[in-house]
């Protein structure tokens, strides 16, 4: 985080705060709503120690706002960054205003991927190698209606993105229930149209070496799994682009296997090194 004084003209000037962005910077927030059910539980049960404890460390709020209040004050950073948009639209300064108007989109995207964390930890028949200390950072969620073509069922779905994998549930009186999940490296996603989406799986060829059969998946050796369709093109953007940002992470992660790769350091160390012997050898 950085401070810094940004001039405005006519003498006045404002502090600029740059808060730079990372992926996981404000994850935190997802991590206390996928608990938060289980912490309101375990508060409830330990409820009179709590409260003998605030009285004797003489704690006025108590332990539940201070749990809370990080949650409450998220909702409202995008209403204060709403705020000094409409205050710095009439003043001549496009950067600061550029760059809140895209902390205000950022801040109200982070919102909405909190609010669906909430429902993850209850997701009915989720295999135990899935469940959510398992499962990597979760990135968004869209509802669709789905049908699976092997069994050549149609359901309502909701499709949710983790790092790792991505996650398929049906929607079933408001209650997700675990369905498939597939592995990035093993899909691709077919943009039919904008609010039409094919899941592809990726084949696995056998190799025979000697004695040893190996399976190798092929790319080019493509089955179709699910059709996605959703009500309106706008509800899914952020999630294809947030699919489009893993599946992109993900191909440069299988590229870079293999790959030497040496610290920076050593690589100058053995390069001065190799200098000086050149030199005074």
């Amino acid at each position: 985080m950085e401070t810094s004084s940004e001039g405005l003209g006519d003498g006045q000037s404002l502090v600029v705060v740059r808060v730079t962005p990372t992926s996981n910077q404000f994850y935190c927030y997802v991590t206390f709503t996928m608990n938060k059910r289980a912490s309101m539980q375990l508060r409830q049960e330990h409820r009179g120690w709590l409260q003998n404890y605030q009285t004797e460390i003489q704690d006025k709020l108590g332990i539940d706002s201070f749990l809370v209040q990080p949650i409450q004050r998220l909702t409202k950073y995008p209403l204060l960054l709403k705020q000094l948009i409409s205050e710095f639209f009439g003043i001549k300064c496009k950067p600061v205003l550029t760059a809140i108007c895209k902390l205000e989109t950022r801040m109200r995207g982070l919102l909405d991927v909190v609010n669906q964390a909430e429902e993850i930890p209850y997701i009915e028949e989720l295999p135990a190698e899935l469940s959510t200390t398992n499962l990597s950072y979760f990135r968004r969620s869209a509802e669709f209606e789905a049908y699976h073509y092997r069994p050549r069922k149609k359901f309502p779905a909701k499709v949710l993105l983790f790092d790792n994998c991505l996650l398929i549930t049906e929607v079933r009186k408001k209650q997700l229930v675990y369905r498939h999940y597939y592995e990035w490296s093993a899909l691709e996603l077919r943009i039919n149209t904008k609010k039409n989406i094919t899941l592809l799986t990726k084949i696995g060829e056998s190799i025979t070496n000697g004695s040893h059969e190996q399976t190798k998946q092929n790319g080019n050796h493509l089955r179709e799994e699910y059709q996605f369709v959703a009500s309106e093109a706008l509800t899914i953007a952020p999630w294809l682009r947030s699919a489009r940002k893993i599946i992109e992470c993900t191909r440069l992660e299988i590229s870079q296997k293999g790959k030497l790769s040496l610290p920076m350091d050593l690589v100058l160390g053995a390069a001065f090194s190799i200098w000086l012997i050149w030199h005074y050898l």
